[in-house]
Order: C-alpha cells, then sequence, then structure tokens
C-alpha cells in the first residue's frame, strides 16, 4: 500500500511540475495536480539572522559583536565560481535544470521510503533552502525536529514551496539565500562567516580547494570538522573536487593536483566566538559595551533586534581615549582588587555622547571576584559625590540672581541653621576657613558652612530650586526612592524636609549622571542627555529611530559661564591645586573642577572621594568608591598616610588620577566662554524696585522676566527685586528676577585686629567633636 501511495504522489507531482499544461494527463491526476498547484506554502520567506556589531565612534574600530547566529550575508557577485560548481555538482547536479524538484531524485526517495527505509537523497538546493528557512524559523525544538524529520511528506511539502519559489526567484538568488543561510559548522553561519573562521579569508579569495571544504562541511559539518577531523576532511574535500572532474568542470590533472594541496586553515584550532561585551575588542571597554546595550533596550532596539537583525551600531566611545587612558590607570598603582574601584566616565558636552568608561575593575566574571566586575559601575549610584553637590546649589544661586560677590558669615567654622531642620543641624568644616567669604571663594575652596547658610539664609530652606537644579540636570536617581520602604522620592523628601545636606552630597549618585551635569556648564548652560550610541542602521543601511531625549537649556549662558569661571579657581588656588600645578607649570589650559568628599560611617573619616573635571570638549568625573560598602572609611591606597586611615583623604586625591587618565589626550589649548562677553545689551538695573514696577521696566526694554520661584535673603524691602541676572541680554531673551524675602544674610562685621593667621583649606582638619544631642549629621568634610 504505502508503494501505491508514493507512486500516486509521484504522480500527482510529476504533473504539476513537468505537465502542469499539458491535456493529456488523466482526469485525476489533473485533479490532483490543480488541489497541489492550489495549496498554499507555508513557509514565509524572512530574512536569516545576522549579527550586529558595535563599532567606536570612528565607525570602523569594531567595539562587540551580537549574534545567535554568527552569520554575515553575502552577495553572490563575491562568491567564486567554482564555489558555487563544487556546490552544485556535489548537492544537486540538474539543479540549473528542474524546476525546484528533481523527480528522478525524488522519485529513488519515494520508492526507499515505500520499502521501509529513510527517505534518502532527493532534495534539490531548493528544497534544502526551504528546509532550513522552516528550521530556523521554528521557535521549539518539536518544530525544529520536525523541520528537518527525514520523511516523505515532509519533503514533499518542502518541494510544493520549492517550486513556488523557482517561479519568482533566479537560480543566482536561490544560490545566494542557501549560502547564506547553510551552516559550516564551528558556528559559522553562512558562507562568509565560514570562510573566516576556517581561512581568515574573505569569499571572493577563497580558492578551489578552500571552496571544495567548505562544500564539503554541508553534509555533516561536525563530522568533517578539519580542526577535529583532519583526515576526514580531507577525505571529503577531495571527494568535492573529484566530483567537479565527474561532471567536466575540471580536468582530472587539475582536480588531482588539488587533491594533493594541504587543508590550508588559518590555524591549529578554531577562532574564538567572541560575542558579547565579554568579548569587547577596546581595552575594558566592556563596562561601556553593557551600558550600551541596556540603552539601546530602553530607547527603541529590542534584544530580538540586537542579536539577529544586522544592526551597524555606531557608538559614541573614543576608542583611542578609552585605550590610552585604561592603560594609563592600570600604571597608576591602584590594585584591580582593592576594596575601592577607581570609576571615571567621560562625556562630550556638546553632544552628551560617552566617550569613556575607565576603571581600576576589570570587566568580566573571570579572575577574582574582587578584581573583576560585570557590576554597571558608572550608572549605578551608591556612594555620595560630597561636596560635588555644591555645583547645584551655586548654579541656583547664580540663576536667582546672586551675584559672586555674595558675602555670608559663618563664625568659628561652623553654622547652625535658623530654617533648616527647625535649628536642630549644626555643620563644621574640614579645615580653617574665613569667617566671611563670598561665593567667589566658598566654591573652590569648598566651605560647607557657606554653602549651608546659602540653603538656610539666604533660601530660607526652601530647597525646591536646587533640588530642581539637579534634577533637570539629569540627576535621575533623585528622582526614586532612597530604599524599598521609602514612600517618596529623595527629591521630595529632600524639600518636605528641608535637609541642608543636600548641598553636602551625602545621596548615593551615579558617576556618570553627574558628569553629563557638570557637562551642562562646560556647554554654555545645554544639557544634553548622556549617550552612548551615535546612530543605528539596519543590514540594508537605513536609519533606525531612537527614542531619545534632545538637548535642552537648563542654565543661562551667564549662569554657566559665571559657575565654570568659579570652578576653575578650584584647580589653581582652591582644594584641587596641588595637584594641577605640574599641568599648569606645562603651560596647559584651565581645568574647571570641583572636588567632593563622602563621609564615613561613623562621621570620623572619609569615604568615596570624587572630582569632576571640564574641559570645552570632555568633561569626566574620577570617582574612588567602594560599591560593596559605600560608607567604609577610605584606607590602603597609594600614598595615602599611614598614620591615619581616611581622615587626611580628600576629593582632591582623586583629581591625580582624572590627569593621568584624560591629561594626555588633552593636546589643544581652549579658551572658555566668559560673562563678560556675553552679546546684547545692558539689562536696565531693576534691584529694589517693586516686582510690578520692575517687569514694567524690562519688558518695556524687550525683554521677558522670569521670577525666581522663592523668595532670596536681600537688604531691600520684602517683595521688592533681591537680585537680577544676567547683566547683559540680547532683545527677546529672559531676565531673571528674585523677590526680597525681607531677610537681610548675616555678615559678621569687621574684626577690630587682625586675626591669626589661617592654615590653607584641606590642609588641617580638627580633632572629631562630639554632637550636641538632637543635632543632625553635620561634619561635611567637603572637599
Amino acid at each position: 500500500m504505502a508503494l501505491v501511495l508514493a507512486v500516486v504522489t509521484l504522480g500527482v507531482l510529476s504533473a504539476a511540475v513537468a505537465l502542469p499544461f499539458a491535456l493529456t494527463v488523466g482526469h485525476a491526476a489533473r485533479q490532483a495536480a490543480d488541489r497541489f498547484l492550489n495549496a498554499r506554502c507555508d513557509v514565509h520567506e524572512t530574512a536569516p539572522a545576522q549579527r550586529s556589531t558595535m563599532y567606536a565612534s570612528d565607525g570602523h574600530t569594531v567595539l562587540a559583536r551580537f549574534f545567535v547566529q554568527n552569520r554575515t550575508p553575502v552577495h553572490f557577485a563575491d562568491v567564486p565560481h567554482d564555489l558555487v560548481r563544487a556546490l552544485v555538482d556535489t548537492e544537486d547536479r540538474r539543479f540549473y535544470d528542474h524546476h525546484g524538484v528533481d523527480l528522478r531524485g525524488l522519485t529513488r526517495a519515494a520508492l526507499h521510503d515505500a520499502s521501509g527505509g529513510d527517505t534518502q537523497g532527493g532534495s534539490t538546493l531548493t528544497m534544502q533552502y526551504v528546509k532550513q528557512v522552516r528550521y530556523y524559523q521554528a521557535t521549539t525544538d518539536a518544530a525544529r525536529q520536525a523541520a528537518i524529520a527525514p520523511t516523505l511528506d515532509r519533503k514533499l511539502r518542502n518541494a510544493k514551496c520549492a517550486i513556488e519559489l523557482e517561479h519568482r526567484l533566479t537560480k543566482n538568488q536561490i544560490l545566494e539565500k542557501y549560502l547564506n543561510i547553510a551552516f559550516f559548522g564551528q558556528n559559522a553561519y553562512g558562507v562568509a562567516t565560514a570562510a573566516k573562521t576556517y581561512f581568515d579569508a574573505p569569499v571572493r579569495k577563497l580558492t578551489v580547494p578552500q571552496s571544495a571544504l567548505l562544500v564539503g562541511l554541508l553534509q555533516a559539518p561536525s563530522q568533517y570538522d578539519p580542526f577535529a577531523h583532519p583526515d576526514l576532511a580531507l577525505e571529503r574535500r577531495n571527494q568535492v573536487l573529484a566530483n567537479l572532474a565527474d561532471v567536466g568542470d575540471l580536468d582530472p590533472a587539475t582536480v588531482q593536483r588539488y587533491q594533493r594541496a594541504p587543508l590550508g586553515l588559518s590555524g591549529h584550532k578554531p577562532p574564538p566566538v567572541r560575542e558579547g561585551c565579554t568579548a569587547a575588542a577596546i581595552p575594558n571597554a566592556g563596562f561601556f559595551c553593557d551600558y550600551a546595550v541596556t540603552w539601546l533596550r530602553t530607547h527603541g532596539v529590542s534584544a530580538t533586534a540586537l542579536t539577529t537583525s544586522g544592526l551597524k551600531i555606531v557608538s559614541s566611545l573614543d576608542a583611542r581615549l578609552q585605550s590610552r587612558g585604561q592603560a594609563a590607570v592600570w600604571r597608576t598603582g591602584l590594585s584591580p582588587s582593592a576594596d575601592y574601584a577607581l570609576v571615571l566616565p567621560s562625556v562630550d558636552p556638546r553632544t552628551g555622547g560617552v566617550t569613556s568608561m575607565i576603571s581600576t575593575r576589570r570587566y568580566g566574571l573571570d579572575g577574582d571576584k574582587k578584581s573583576h566586575s560585570v557590576e554597571p559601575l558608572f550608572t549605578a549610584a551608591y556612594a555620595g559625590a560630597g561636596s560635588t553637590y555644591k555645583y547645584f546649589t551655586a548654579a541656583t544661586a547664580l540663576t536667582a540672581g546672586a551675584p559672586t560677590s555674595l558675602k555670608l558669615s559663618t563664625p568659628g567654622n561652623e553654622y547652625r541653621a535658623k530654617h533648616c531642620g527647625s535649628g536642630h543641624y549644626t555643620v563644621h568644616n574640614a579645615g580653617t576657613y574665613p569667617t566671611t567669604m563670598t561665593l567667589r571663594d566658598a566654591l573652590p575652596q569648598s566651605s560647607n558652612t557657606y554653602f549651608v547658610a546659602v540653603e538656610d539664609e539666604f533660601f530660607g530652606c526652601h530647597l525646591g530650586p536646587i533640588v530642581d537644579t539637579a534634577t533637570r540636570l539629569g540627576m535621575h536617581r533623585l528622582e526614586q526612592p532612597r530604599n524599598a520602604s521609602a514612600r517618596a522620592s529623595i527629591a521630595h523628601e529632600v524639600v518636605a524636609s528641608q535637609e541642608p545636606t543636600f548641598t553636602l552630597g551625602q545621596e548615593p549618585t551615579s558617576a556618570l549622571e553627574l558628569t553629563g551635569a557638570f557637562a551642562a556648564a562646560a556647554n554654555d548652560g545645554v544639557f544634553c542627555p548622556p549617550r552612548p550610541v551615535l546612530r543605528v542602521t539596519s543590514a540594508s543601511g537605513v536609519p533606525v529611530h531612537l527614542r531619545t531625549e534632545a538637548c535642552r537649556r537648563v542654565l543661562s549662558p551667564y549662569v554657566a559661564r559665571t559657575v565654570v569661571a568659579l570652578m576653575r579657581r578650584d584647580t589653581h588656588s582652591g582644594t584641587a591645586a596641588a595637584y594641577f600645578q605640574h599641568w599648569y607649570g606645562q603651560g596647559r589650559s584651565d581645568v574647571a573642577g570641583k572636588t567632593g568628599t563622602d563621609n564615613d560611617a561613623n562621621d570620623t573619616g572619609n569615604s568615596a572621594l570624587w572630582f569632576v573635571g571640564s574641559t570645552p570638549h570632555l568633561v569626566a568625573a574620577a570617582a574612588l568608591v567602594n560599591p560593596r560598602n559605600p560608607k567604609q572609611t577610605v584606607h590602603g591606597l597609594p600614598g595615602q598616610p599611614s598614620s591615619t586611615v581616611g581622615q587626611d583623604t580628600f576629593g582632591a586625591y582623586a583629581s591625580q588620577y582624572w590627569l593621568a587618565a584624560y591629561g594626555p589626550a588633552l593636546h589643544h589649548h581652549w579658551s572658555w566662554p566668559r560673562a563678560a562677553d556675553l552679546a546684547g545689551s545692558r539689562v536696565p538695573h531693576v534691584v529694589g524696585r517693586s516686582a510690578a514696577e520692575a517687569k514694567r521696566t524690562l519688558r518695556d526694554a524687550g525683554f521677558r522676566v522670569e521670577v525666581f520661584p522663592v523668595d532670596c535673603a536681600s537688604k531691600v524691602p520684602e517683595g521688592h527685586v533681591g537680585y537680577q541676572q544676567p547683566p547683559r541680554a540680547v532683545d527677546g531673551a529672559t531676565v531673571t528676577i528674585c523677590l526680597s524675602s525681607g531677610h537681610t544674610p548675616y555678615v559678621q562685621p569687621p574684626p577690630a585686629k587682625p586675626t591669626k593667621r589661617h592654615q590653607p583649606p584641606g590642609h588641617h582638619r580638627p580633632p572629631p567633636r562630639p554632637r550636641p544631642p538632637g543635632h543632625g549629621h553635620g561634619h561635611g568634610h567637603g572637599h
């Protein structure tokens, strides 16, 4: 019975393929043929999975590849003619004569199947291609097994689809599709990847023996693997060469000469399969790669698309900057297995492009658990950033119109809050500072008392504008709860509870977010959200849309330029000056910087050490942090005094590693734009006027007016304009005014006699003093 069914089936197929228009065919056969021809092929072609490639910012240096099947498509025109002849002569000698189905081969297979054996042969190259499409489109093991099941039913269904393909594709198109989908062993999908895997050569450069070896692999890639079974591979290759002679495509003498040739492999073992971020080709760039993959997932590129769509991803990573900076950091003597990790992310402030992610930790899971890591060290928020948060307070005060000459007095190097914390909070300085300071001096010298006084006295502890400045500058960790039990975000709690410690930077901070925030000042007040990807194109070169945030103005040019000018003083005469002496001794351009130090768990020493350095083209944070125990006292750092544990090591210490990583890359000189050079006309002076009169005057002069959301302490009467900015502006620009709260900032009268000489800030630390009962957390080590 099986034999009868096989013969009838073949008769139907014969009528469908060979005699579709013959009027002499029997009625039953014609009906069966009609049913066969009218049936729909159940295979819908999709492009085979291709590997995606991530490049450095130059668009050429490969960073990483991602794939489920290591495949790079090749055009038929690039495939050597000898390889095509070897394939046809070995797998389907009547390929150019049939219409997708070889009736003689299929008849032989059907008769063998009817006699009780497995189906043998009978599949054309077109049918083999259909089978592989079925297999790779299957989503379950059962479906994959069914796709390659050696049954006549499966062959007939593939035959139906093969006939349809032959009607709409040329023979060369079918061969191209077959060569691109086929598996050649050793994780090599498609002939292009196979050529690189076995011979480290492009397809077009393959010799005849090399082509024959690849064709031979198609029958059984594992059995004929030339790395594992060279004798079997040689025998199979020579059989393929003999096939060329049998058909007459090569003369016997040439074939014999080719058969004597060695396998010609590129090595004695298969090349490593480099997939994903652990195989990043740029030194220690796995951290960046991981970050870029996560970013892509949240901005419109799915995991499936990344590993199957053949995307070309041009990242923002500067390969040279990453390579040189990473090598420099590894030469500094900081141990990769130390408790403390150095992390240095950098961005281009003009675009937000992340240009490097350098660390003492080595990316990966190899080695010991302390020296290697795959944790998001650069993007996760775990350690406080200390006095770097004074940047947000200073920028907000300048936005309100406060002059750099704003004076505040904090006698005795401590300040007890009047508004924040209901008078139960006292902050101290880590060093000796003048009683009365200006904003111009307080930021580069990093006075804790001055900046808490700005929050408490100048803003009356209305912290909303300061926190809002930080969040608008990309400090998104503040928009999340402190912990799982918290009901509100950090930002909400700081404002609602009037927490003066905000300016001391004790909140968990992401090094990359902080870098992006500082980059806005370097970009004349325009904030460009950090991003690791410049562009993505599909396998066919079509741009892929990414859901990205546009750059936006957060600070006015006046505020941005002023705060940069203050931070430039930090590296000349402020907290980081000692580490920049050699830099400026070489005649190098100004780096704007800010140091930061977080307290340890006991408030007796320091933990995290930070320095953020800015140039017009590069902004980077250097953070020495303990990812697993952020409040552990700093110890064991190169050059750290052995007699102390964390007490004399401040944020300025981290600036030396900033210079080590990025200094050599900053060859060119730059000029910072100055606030004094702002274009436009002088803005009418309205300080002391009523709000209504000030608005009318400014609008009549052609400016828009924005009233700062909280009142500011000033000598002028309450409700009148206490401050304004900018001093110059173009027509139509916005002028901000801050109304007076009626409170006059405290300034201590100058002493009648000179006091004793103060030591430079940061060079002396008073002994720890007990805090009075009820006082808040207040050492805030500052630098």
